[in-house]
């Protein structure tokens, strides 16, 4: 008041930098800045990790998305064709690069080179080629010589690989309808069950063509043997253990579906307990 009065009386202009506030001067205003950061700090409510999850998750996702992206530029720069020889096939047919989506390309690509560094199934079979000519209605197939299953191809179908979202949402029914296995249901997972399933195959045939060199039982025996023991150590992780429950329709036909569909489980996200139960099994075959 008395400043208002002195400047009326001058004519000066009040300077408000100079204007002192009772209650709330520069000591008090970090007080309670102080004050502040101490509740915010040890509040219940918002921890570290909380806090931070989103930051990660968002984070997790772009380095996935990079990640992706710097593959597909090593694949196109060295050539599908190029790339798919170097995993360990001998012959890359032409049907490939013509009938399969250019983006599931690079995705089954992809995945395949994932799957052969843990696995070695394509560089351990004999002569294995690539293709998609698949000739009947199935999506695709791993062909092979009956007398010795290590002489394999993959084969795809000319049609069902044409369109990837279409591809996508195919897969995307079967694994809600329980046809296929849980897995994570991303489109890039999504993408490429088919081709894990078929690779699960691949590994089957090498593994059950070695067991057979020391034991005097059919192929067919072998993949039984294969089944039980996976089935048991399943029985081991959940004393309830329900195969129907856990196992695809598609699993159901026969025992080398079985392999392969537990095995694109195992590999897919989301294993459940026979996808569990299948990881234990292959790190004691030596993976």
């Amino acid at each position: 008041k008395k400043l208002d009065d002195f400047c009326n009386q001058t004519g000066f202009r009040k300077d408000n930098n100079r204007v002192w506030v009772n209650g709330f001067g520069r000591s008090t205003s970090q007080k309670a800045v102080w004050a502040n950061s101490k509740a915010i700090s040890s509040s219940s409510h918002v921890s570290e990790d909380e806090f931070n999850s989103p930051i990660e998750n968002i984070l997790k996702k772009f380095r996935d998305v990079l990640d992706k992206s710097q593959k597909d530029a090593i694949i196109k720069s060295k050539g599908i064709e190029q790339t798919l020889k170097s995993i360990g096939f001998v012959s890359v047919d032409n049907s490939f690069i013509q009938n399969v989506d250019k983006q599931l390309q690079l995705s089954i690509v992809e995945k395949l080179e994932e799957l052969e560094r843990k696995f070695s199934a394509i560089q351990r079979s004999v002569s294995p080629k690539i293709s998609a000519n698949l000739q009947r209605s199935s999506i695709a197939c791993v062909s092979h010589k009956t007398s010795n299953p290590s002489i394999q191809s993959l084969v795809l179908s000319p049609t069902k690989f044409k369109n990837k979202k279409r591809h996508i949402s195919a897969r995307k029914k079967e694994v809600k309808k329980h046809y296929c296995m849980p897995c994570l249901r991303d489109k890039e997972t999504l993408s490429v069950y088919v081709v894990t399933h078929e690779y699960g195959h691949m590994l089957e045939n090498i593994l059950i063509y070695e067991r057979s060199m020391v034991q005097n039982v059919t192929f067919d025996d072998i993949a039984k043997q294969i089944k039980d023991e996976i089935i048991l150590i399943a029985q081991g992780i959940d004393s309830n253990f329900n195969l129907q429950r856990n196992l695809s329709v598609y699993g159901t036909k026969n025992d080398k579906e079985f392999f392969a569909e537990v095995f694109a489980n195992s590999q897919l996200g989301k294993p459940n307990v026979l996808g569990q139960a299948m990881l234990i099994w292959l790190q004691k075959e030596g993976f």
